[in-house]
């Protein structure tokens, strides 16, 4: 199974909130890529959330971008450590 990788956070936070697999970061210089577990099913959400059609409770979207964004700032200050 291939995995579903987006540097776009909305589309990331949208695919934590409905409850895909988060997999973890890879930084590719400055930006970070967020990688889900089954891209099928994420490329059909993703379809979805760009024709209007996905729906998402608006706590958890707003839950999901704060912890998305956790993920990124603790990988950077993991990054400034290790020198």
């Amino acid at each position: 199974m291939e995995n579903y990788l987006t540097k776009d956070l909305y589309i990331s936070s949208m695919l934590y909130a409905k409850g895909r697999e988060f997999i973890g970061l890879n930084k590719s210089g400055r930006s970070y890529w967020f990688i889900f577990r089954d891209n099928t099913t994420c490329e059909k959400l993703v379809s979805e959330y760009w024709q209007g059609k996905v729906t998402v409770d608006a706590l958890s979207f707003v839950e999901a971008i704060r912890t998305l964004k956790n993920f990124i700032f603790s990988e950077s200050e993991k990054e400034k450590m290790s020198f």
